[in-house]
């Protein structure tokens, strides 16, 4: 289980989890809400962001913290799989929880 402590750290640029590919760098800060967003310096379809919890958000897929996974330019669900909808970064899938993202092999695949 990750810590606060950790979230944190990946959130304010500390450390980068594992399946962040190196070429990918430390990543930006989020331009809205705390987190971290991460893209792919050869192909802008390719992205994680990291959105830290929020306990008084209105939708239940983001009060714990989550991971949003973007590969050619379409948003995945937690079996790695894309989100057939007109706006799936809409959509409580999209929402990844951190903690299961954590255990993905790699930034796409679990």
């Amino acid at each position: 289980m990750i810590t606060e402590n950790e979230i944190d750290d990946i959130i304010n640029g500390h450390s980068c989890p594992s399946q962040i590919p190196l070429e990918w760098g430390g990543g930006q800060p989020n331009k809205k809400k705390p987190g971290r967003r991460w893209e792919d310096p050869n192909n802008d379809g390719n992205g994680v962001r990291i959105d830290k919890g929020d306990p008084e958000s209105q939708w239940p897929s983001q009060r714990e913290s989550h991971v949003v996974v973007r590969t050619r330019g379409r948003i995945l669900r937690s079996d790695g799989q894309p989100i057939e909808l007109l706006k799936p970064s809409k959509t409580p899938e999209a929402h990844i929880p951190l903690k299961d993202w954590l255990k993905w092999k790699t930034w796409h695949s679990p």
